[in-house]
Formats: structure tokens, C-alpha cells, sequence
């Protein structure tokens, strides 16, 4: 499993040439006892969410005001051991963003509630977020599909990353990639 962290392509285009890409979807209670499932990104799936329930209240990220504090509001939070956590990064080695808009995807990403789901690869990527010129996409290599306990995974993975390749001053650009492998995941 890798997960990048970049600016946006324009398009909705593979991050790796030769990927494909697939729509990410989400399932949330959104009232009591009431399961829908959304797709897109977090962006457009926190949209959607709002217009079925104006009083469904995520995220964190979006009382951030300094860069800054975005990082420190998703360290906080990380208080769980991070899988990603000795795996293999690359760093800088796709268009840049901006890594104060990518700590922002992260705090929304840490918030969603359900377990994420990527189709059998290889090669297959689905952008999870994608606001304000930075992307998170998460992409499975194996044969198999693999499911994660949560969507805090994907962000632990980008989080790893900027932690790996980012700068001093958080509004310095930035791009990574991460990779784990994930045994016992697929199903």
C-alpha cells in the first residue's frame, strides 16, 4: 500500500503513470441508526454530509487558523502506533504542495469514522482528499483488495511522510510517498 501526499493535478489523473483510479466511498451514520454511503473525496463527502445533516459535526481542521497549528492539532491526535512507522519514504518526488493544506487533509482524514476500502491491484489509486491544492491519495499494489481499520491509517501514512521529507517552516512545499505492506488486511 503507498500513500502520497502532493500538490493536485488538475485532472483526476493517476499520481503514478500507469495507475488507475477509483472513487473512494465512505460510510457514515449520519443520523441514529441511519447509514449512507458517499463518494469522493473527504472534501466533497464532507459537503455531501452537511446537506443530508447540517448538525453532523466534523472536523478539527476546520477551526485551524495557523499552520502550525494544523501539525500540532494531528500530532495530538495520533495517539495510536503508527504502521507506517519504519516503512520506505520517498520524498519530493512529484509536483509539490503546500504542507500546511496537507496537515489540514490529515485532521479531516483523522476524524471520518468507518474502515476504507481500496479494489485489488496493482496500480490502483483513489484520492482521499483534496483541498485547497494539496492531495492525499491511497493506492494498493497487491493482488488483493485491502481494507484498513480506518481512514487514520491513510492520514498516519502522509503524516509519516511529511514528518520524513517536510521542512522546518510548515508552509514550505513539499510531496512524499509512503509504503507499507499490509499482511492479514486482505479479504
Amino acid at each position: 500500500m503507498a500513500v502520497q501526499a502532493a500538490a493536485v493535478v488538475t485532472t483526476r489523473d493517476a499520481p503514478l503513470k500507469g495507475y488507475n483510479v477509483f472513487v473512494p466511498q465512505w460510510e457514515f451514520e449520519v443520523i441514529p441508526g441511519e447509514k449512507v454511503v458517499l463518494n469522493g473525496t473527504i472534501e466533497e463527502v464532507h459537503n455531501q454530509l452537511h446537506e443530508i445533516n447540517p448538525d453532523y459535526g466534523f472536523s478539527s481542521a476546520l477551526k485551524v487558523t495557523e499552520p502550525q497549528q494544523a501539525m500540532q492539532l494531528y500530532q495530538q491526535s495520533a495517539h495510536r502506533g503508527n504502521i507506517f512507522q519504519g516503512s520506505t519514504i520517498y520524498c519530493h518526488g512529484f509536483v509539490l504542495g503546500n504542507r500546511y493544506l496537507i496537515w489540514l487533509a490529515l485532521l479531516y482524514l483523522n476524524d471520518v469514522k468507518g474502515t476504507p476500502v481500496n479494489s485489488a491491484g496493482p496500480g490502483n489509486c483513489g484520492r482521499v482528499s483534496c483541498g485547497y491544492g494539496a492531495a492525499v491519495w491511497w493506492c494498493n499494489d497487491d493482488t488483493a483488495p485491502k481494507q484498513l481499520n480506518s481512514f487514520k491509517d491513510i492520514a498516519d501514512g502522509a503524516a509519516h511522510g511529511l514528518n520524513s521529507c517536510g521542512y522546518w517552516d510548515a508552509e514550505k512545499s513539499v510531496s512524499t510517498q509512503a509504503f507499507i505492506r499490509i499482511t492479514g488486511t486482505s479479504f
